[in-house]
């Protein structure tokens, strides 16, 4: 008896599972039917509704093929409303991909095509078809569309770079970009695409120098995240270490850290950081010059920094 009400329960679940959860009282059949409205604004509408939908049923091609077709809708914020539910966790069908691409390539309105970028970089490595399209957005006029399209590439991964042999030349001249956000976002797809190294360190080197605080920290992080595979940076990154910004200067010391023994030569620099007046660039050299030697970090008493 028991037996049998378990199976029950199971199967009003199973078909609450199954059935159609729609949107604000009104079913998937009528959000999709809405797609065809002749209002724009009523069609995105639908479109944010159906990506709501898919959150609960990723796997609903009747709402799926219909979003996919709403990237050809004439009206951008339409095709980005279908876009950004057809990327949602769980769907991200790559079916959307070439619509996406369209979206990129045709728009005339910038935040669009910004948004296009942003949304094939959420597909991953299901976007390698839209590497040649996005490297050539690395071009845009727009700073914003630049920063995103090398996101983009950066979060189609390693992928991007064995898809098109431009898109890490193109990412490094971006490094140079007038846009300080373009600048840093460019420096992390170049590690995310998993640049050569001689090509990505003497990148992270020159961005060291940057006229922003914050470009110099990212290189100096990056730097650390590639450990001693850097350490032919290492007297770039302790150069760093005289920054006027402590946050450069802690950045710098960490990335030292990182590398390890390799870094041996600069334990000068570093020692000398270990008496720095910010004590989060204090600790980190100290860190470092253990690190560097090869040793665990003694413990500190309560009243080191």
């Amino acid at each position: 008896m028991a037996g049998r009400i378990l199976l029950a329960a199971l199967a009003l679940l199973t078909g609450a599972c199954m059935a159609d959860p729609g949107y604000e009282g009104r079913s998937s059949r009528y959000w999709i039917r809405a797609l065809d409205d002749a209002d724009p604004g009523r069609r995105a509408d639908a479109a944010n509704a159906l990506r709501r939908v898919l959150r609960l049923q990723p796997k609903s091609p009747a709402v799926v093929d219909a979003l996919i077709g709403a990237l050809g809708d004439p009206d951008d914020h339409v095709r980005v409303a279908a876009g950004v539910a057809l990327a949602t966790e769980g769907v991200r069908a790559p079916a959307a991909v070439p619509g996406l691409i369209e979206v990129l390539r045709d728009t005339a309105h910038a935040n669009v095509r910004s948004h296009a970028a942003s949304i094939l970089g959420a597909f991953g490595t299901a976007a390698r078809a839209a590497v040649p399209a996005l490297t050539a957005t690395l071009d845009d006029a727009d700073r914003g569309v630049r920063a995103a399209a090398a996101a983009a590439l950066g979060d189609i991964g390693p992928a991007a770079a064995s898809g098109s042999p431009a898109v890490v030349p193109a990412l490094a001249r971006l490094s140079r970009d007038p846009a300080e956000a373009v600048r840093l976002s460019a420096l992390k797809a170049l590690r995310d695409v998993g640049s050569p190294a001689q090509i990505l360190l003497p990148v992270l080197e020159t961005a060291l120098t940057d006229a922003a605080p914050t470009v110099r920290v990212r290189a100096a992080h990056t730097l650390g995240a590639l450990g001693p595979s850097a350490a032919t940076a290492a007297p770039a990154a302790a150069r760093a270490l005289a920054d006027p910004e402590p946050s450069v200067r802690a950045a710098a010391a960490f990335a030292l850290g990182a590398m390890g023994p390799r870094a041996a030569n600069e334990l000068g620099p570093l020692t000398t950081a270990m008496r720095d007046p910010d004590p989060a660039v204090a600790t980190a050299a100290a860190d470092a010059v253990a690190a560097v030697q090869g040793r665990p970090r003694p413990p500190r008493s309560l009243h080191d920094p």
